[in-house]
């Protein structure tokens, strides 16, 4: 009996094997890790154990290995200065980023000009401007978004795009005359017999013209010239 209280009396957190404590201290959550950075020595060397910290920074800040090698920090740090920079989104910030991420995924082999035009994150001076000057407070998320990116740059039409304009407006313009005289011819047949002059002109042609421009202006659900001429 003696014995056992001696062996309990010995069983203390600090004589407690390492693995095991690491294990516990892994379903932590960042709160806890640095509340335990406060209780013991021990603890608190356990606590700032690198790769608990790595699994922080991916859930809440999707910090990628690579960044981790750029920025040459270790995560524990990585996590502290994310933190002091958004910390206040923290509950929204991965799933902006990553919203963020798959677009900027999805564009860069169609459109690598528009990723290249975003800009970087406004800070949180610029955005407690906006809310002093719309006299209200911006969601959280909201913020959040802009800080990860605050809009896009200006960008020029590249050559490419105006030569798509200009063929888009070359191909309206055919439209446009191909179904004036279709609209014409249509008017030939119908009204031969109703043709009136004024001073010497026809009132057909003017007609027609203002019967197309009200085909594309607003158009038939169909598309039929019956629907047209029935305006």
């Amino acid at each position: 009996m003696a014995a056992m209280e001696t062996d309990t009396a010995q069983l203390t957190l600090e004589s407690l094997p390492t693995d095991p404590l690491l294990l516990i201290l892994s379903f932590l959550d960042y709160r806890d890790l640095i509340n335990c950075c406060y209780v013991s020595r021990r603890l608190s060397q356990l606590s700032s154990h690198d790769p608990l910290w790595r699994r922080h920074c991916k859930k809440y800040w999707l910090i990628s290995e690579e960044e981790k090698t750029q920025k040459n920090q270790c995560w524990k740090s990585l996590f502290i200065d994310t933190y002091s920079d958004v910390g206040r989104y923290i509950d929204h910030y991965a799933a902006i980023k990553k919203a963020w991420d798959d677009l900027k995924k999805y564009l860069e082999p169609r459109c690598p000009r528009m990723v290249l035009s975003l800009k970087e994150g406004a800070r949180e001076e610029d955005l407690d401007a906006v809310e002093a000057q719309i006299g209200c407070k911006l969601p959280d998320d909201y913020r959040c978004s802009y800080r990860i990116h605050n809009g896009q740059k200006l960008v020029v039409p590249g050559k490419w795009v105006l030569m798509n304009m200009k063929r888009w407006k070359k191909r309206r313009r055919r439209k446009k005359r191909k179904t004036r005289m279709m609209i014409q011819q249509i008017w030939m047949n119908q009204m031969k017999m109703m043709k009136r002059r004024d001073g010497g002109e026809s009132l057909m042609f003017p007609f027609a013209d203002a019967v197309a421009h009200a085909f594309f202006s607003k158009p038939s659900a169909d598309g039929s010239t019956r629907m047209i001429l029935g305006c």
